[in-house]
């Protein structure tokens, strides 16, 4: 088990025609995400961390703020921000605050660790607003930004994502 729990970086599918999503598809079962021995892993999160955004909307109700991307492939993909650095501490009660972005990233790897393959794939990425997600948003998404300045175009405030700059870490899940 050990050995499959180490993943190469920027892994690449060249042993199939088939879409990174078209395979990860294949590996849900009733009691598991992906299968325990899953040499392609590796290479479906680099393409969750680096394929190209073609469509941004506003996330789906709930607690927490999200937004639900289209990647390359028609690929759906659930987004969360980062609202706290790693170090920052929540005081209050344990549900006090806003879920930590990388929470779920830490989740889906003790999953992996543990060997219950349950939680869904989760990986970071680096997304920048202005270039990623702005030309590729709904009009309901972008009736959210506003302009901060005429001289920082590259800052927006939006009313739901708060006060964020244009590269933040997101998070990823697939659907």
């Amino acid at each position: 088990m050990e050995s499959g729990l180490s993943l190469p970086r920027g892994a690449r599918l060249t042993h199939t025609l088939q879409s990174p999503w078209e395979i990860a598809s294949q590996w849900v079962g009733p009691r598991e995400v992906y299968p325990e021995e899953t040499p392609e892993l590796a290479a479906v999160l680099t393409s969750l961390s680096t394929a190209r955004i073609e469509r941004a909307d506003v996330g789906y109700k709930g607690t927490q703020l999200k937004a639900l991307l289209v990647l390359d492939g028609a690929q759906k993909v659930v987004f969360k921000p980062k609202r706290y650095n790693r170090d920052y501490v929540v005081e209050g009660e344990p549900y006090a605050g806003y879920d930590r972005h990388n929470a779920e990233v830490a989740a889906f790897h003790l999953d992996r660790i543990l060997g219950f393959r349950r939680a869904p794939l989760v990986v970071g990425r680096y997304v920048n607003l202005r270039t990623e997600i702005k030309p590729v948003a709904t009009d309901q998404l972008l009736s959210t930004f506003l302009m901060q300045s005429e001289y920082l175009p590259s800052t927006f405030t939006s009313l739901s994502l708060h006060m964020y700059t244009l590269s933040k870490r997101w998070v990823f899940s697939v659907l």
